[in-house]
């Protein structure tokens, strides 16, 4: 019992367990696998950041063909004035909710008649259909002396070509395309040609104005952090709008061609429906049964005379003044079947 005891309690001896192997831990994403099925789906992704990614020449491609669509595609034309409609609708209204009604009802009425001198659901509904087609709309705050109201101030909407700097230095970490910005990523300045480039006489003038940041209005979706320039919001569908107006005008043409059928009818008889005659001066007949030597060489007996018509009673089964009729031809619908040759002779 003693030594039962004496084993309970005493100090086991530590057994060293056996280190264990390393094992590396590996996960992996179906969509990051690459082979032969795959390759091409993602042959153009990259890991450019946002405004490298929307550089100016890319920006331009993207612009000029949006615009092209929604000029050309009806379905992207309605999108696009749908949207600024629905967004817009008649323009913003101001309603003041101060102690004083007589000086909330003055201030409202000022304000409406400054958005209708100005336009601004006018203005407001072209900024939303250039962020549509164009992925940004700039407008710029003046001042209109030739305003018909108290406030002078007014709108000068501005496309986005015309908001670059032609001299920007690669270099430069605080500036994108027309546009500079503060350590803190605050946009300051703005810089805007005084031409469109796409004028013809653009080529000799590059001159811009800067701009402070606070008479610029930028209207775009950043889909990205760190994004300064925006892309058409109509971007991803650009490819289907191009391949929806080539399945119209296909479905058009096809619809064309299944509708414009013809047939042709061929017929043995001459032009002024006379019957041809051979030598002897009788019609020709493949079925005629007479014993005439005019008609056919049969070995049956001679003994009834053969009327110059073709037959002994007198009666001529192939009258010259009948025609051949021409061949068949049945339509059913849409679709013609060309019948096989039927001439049927007079009795």
């Amino acid at each position: 019992m003693f030594n039962w005891l004496t084993n309970l309690f005493s100090a086991r001896p530590v057994r060293s367990a056996a280190p264990r192997a390393l094992r590396m831990v590996r996960a992996r994403y179906d969509a990051a696998v690459t082979n032969e099925d795959n390759r091409r789906h993602w042959a153009n992704a990259d890991g450019l950041s946002a405004n490298s990614a929307n550089g100016a020449e890319v920006r331009r491609i993207l612009r000029n063909r949006s615009r092209y669509e929604v000029a050309n595609n009806s379905y992207a034309r309605g999108i696009v004035l749908t949207l600024a409609h629905d967004v817009v609708g008649t323009g913003p209204r101001l309603q003041m909710l101060t102690a004083d009604a007589e000086a909330n009802r003055r201030i409202e009425q000022e304000f409406s008649r400054w958005a209708k001198a100005v336009g601004l659901a006018e203005n407001l509904r072209t900024m939303r259909m250039a962020r549509a087609a164009d992925g940004e709309a700039f407008a710029v705050l003046m001042s209109n002396a030739r305003l018909a109201t108290d406030i002078q101030l007014d709108l000068r909407l501005i496309e986005a070509d015309q908001v670059c700097t032609p001299d920007l230095d690669a270099r430069s970490g605080n500036a994108v395309d027309g546009i500079v910005f503060d350590g803190a990523g605050n946009p300051v300045e703005y810089h805007i040609l005084k031409r469109h480039p796409g004028e013809s006489s653009f080529g000799v003038h590059r001159e811009y104005d800067r701009l402070p940041a606070s008479s610029v209005i930028h209207w775009y979706r950043c889909d990205r952090p760190g994004q300064a320039r925006g892309i058409p919001d109509i971007m991803p569908a650009l490819p289907l709008f191009a391949q929806l107006r080539r399945f119209t005008l296909a479905v058009l043409a096809a619809a064309e061609t299944a509708a414009d059928f013809a047939g042709i009818l061929y017929t043995d008889a001459p032009a002024n429906g006379a019957r041809r005659r051979n030598s002897t001066g009788c019609a020709p007949r493949a079925d005629c049964r007479s014993p005439c030597p005019r008609h056919s060489r049969s070995r049956v007996s001679r003994s009834a005379p053969c009327s110059p018509a073709g037959r002994p009673d007198g009666r001529d089964r192939h009258p010259a003044s009948a025609a051949p009729a021409p061949d068949a031809l049945e339509f059913h619908g849409s679709r013609s079947i060309r019948g096989t040759r039927s001439v049927r002779r007079a009795a």
